[in-house]
């Protein structure tokens, strides 16, 4: 009796401990996800959000600040965040549950409304929006507001499972109501989102300009007609001259607004963004410092309806150290292994080329200093190949047709890979490799030590000096 006993416990024991290392479906995941932030009763994190911007005529623009934040049910917050690259100063967002208090300190300005019910509705606030407008993307003071999921996510999936920054993670990819898409970079031990990435749907925002634009163009002819005067009574001065009288405005045909319409409308569905937090520290339930909601008033700020615009810097303003990528130079470090596959479908993985030096390319063809610096890198593969030199180029173009088409233009004969921005296994390339800025080339010797770390357009002989490291 006492072996069976035994045998029995040691089964269910055993189906447990299988059942616990199986991976979780999408469901699941969002599920316990979900119950861990309704269930929290103060949160607290630091970070970083960056916005990107990118269009086929001024590239890739991107804004990255530091934040922290600090959430207790249910209604007290503090949120702390940089101004962009090029604004210094920071916004303070303050609610004591009674009052929610909004400073800049580069104004002297604070505002004080009553505070609403929620977390969103607080953080929304802050940044002088409803919760409406700022409610697409289901973030961390949502989850804790206990919203019901399906109400925001229309399809779930699991991409994969991965680590982020030491961190075992479920990697969700999201479709939300209206079309937008966001992935959860989730905890795998404790449920929290270390990560997450919101790709706005831009149909609703293209058809919502082209209303704008179409009432502003209706406008502007019709009060071009009441301006011309009845015919017959054109002035000698000037009947017949096509150019407009000194003061008056040119006249404009309502098929040249039409084509300046659709050339708007046409460079703006091409545009790409996305929102992007990253979570370096969090703690849920660890209690919160006293008086942290408390809102300390500076001697020489004054309470306004509404906070101005925030000045442009002065020329030789200089932005902070807070509000900028930070740069990693990875020079004596082991290059982070890879597997990707080629442009011409073949797979390519990096720790397979030991023994030989590697110069490793991140490029795009929409970056200008990427497309000058490509023929220097073409030369030394064709000039150092023989000698054994591996070069192998990561291209982020928008789509893969853009890459094979560069590669063709340019005459590459090197391997190429397309890094799709939208692939999880893209991103953590560029994440492996503290990609922040294009061109970057990485010289790596035969043991896999990146040897030079060289960001931004170099000269040929700059490239030809840094392959001495890598013994060529």
């Amino acid at each position: 009796m006492a072996k069976v006993f035994v045998v029995g416990v040691l089964v269910l024991f055993i189906g447990a401990c299988v059942a616990q290392a199986q991976d979780l479906t999408a469901e699941q995941v969002l599920d316990r996800m979900a119950q861990v932030y309704a269930q929290a009763e103060d949160y607290r994190a630091t970070g970083t959000m960056s916005f990107r911007f990118s269009t086929p005529f001024f590239g890739t623009q991107t804004m990255v600040t530091r934040q922290q934040a600090v959430f207790q049910r249910p209604n007290r917050v503090v949120l702390q965040s940089g101004l962009g690259l090029v604004r210094p100063g920071t916004r303070t967002v303050v609610s004591n549950g009674r009052h929610v208090y909004t400073r800049i300190d580069v104004l002297d300005q604070y505002t004080r409304k009553r505070a609403p019910a929620t977390l969103r509705e607080i953080q929304a606030l802050g940044w002088e929006e409803t919760a409406e407008e700022n409610g697409e993307m289901l973030d961390i003071p949502a989850l804790l507001d206990g919203v019901e999921l399906n109400e925001w996510v229309t399809e779930a999936v699991l991409e994969r499972t991965g680590d982020y920054c030491g961190t075992p993670v479920y990697i969700v990819k999201l479709t939300l109501k209206g079309g937008h898409e966001e992935r959860l970079w989730v905890g795998r031990d404790d449920f929290l989102i270390r990560r997450l990435t919101f790709r706005p749907n831009m149909d609703e925002a293209i058809a919502e300009m082209r209303k704008t634009v179409e009432a502003s163009m209706k406008q502007m002819l019709e009060e071009q007609a009441k301006g011309e005067k009845p015919e017959g009574e054109a002035s000698e001065e000037t009947e017949g001259d096509p150019q407009p009288a000194e003061g008056e405005s040119p006249k404009v045909t309502e098929e040249f607004l039409k084509g300046m319409m659709e050339q708007m409308v046409e460079s703006f569905s091409q545009m790409e963004m996305s929102v992007t937090e990253r979570i370096k520290e969090v703690k849920v339930n660890a209690g919160v410092p006293n008086g942290i909601f408390r809102f300390r008033l500076r001697p020489t700020e004054r309470l306004v309806k509404k906070l101005d615009e925030v000045p442009m810097p002065e020329e030789e303003f200089e932005a902070p150290a807070l509000e900028e990528p930070a740069e990693v130079d990875l020079t004596g470090k082991e290059a982070p292994d890879f597997t990707v596959t080629d442009l011409t479908g073949a797979a390519l993985t990096l720790s397979q080329l030991r023994g030989s030096p590697v110069l490793l390319d991140f490029s795009a063809s929409w970056c200008g200093p990427c497309r000058m610096e490509l023929p220097h890198l073409q030369d030394l593969y064709e000039e150092y190949g023989p000698r054994g030199l591996q070069v192998i180029g990561l291209w982020s173009d928008a789509t893969k047709e853009d890459a094979q088409k560069w590669l063709e233009e340019e005459k590459v004969t090197f391997r190429v890979a397309w890094l799709n921005p939208e692939a999880p296994e893209s991103q953590t390339i560029s994440e492996g490799y503290s990609v922040s800025s294009i061109p970057r080339v990485l010289l790596i010797d035969g043991d896999g030590i990146v040897r030079a770390d060289l960001t931004g357009y170099r000269e040929k002989a700059e490239l030809v000096e840094a392959l001495k490291r890598v013994g060529l």
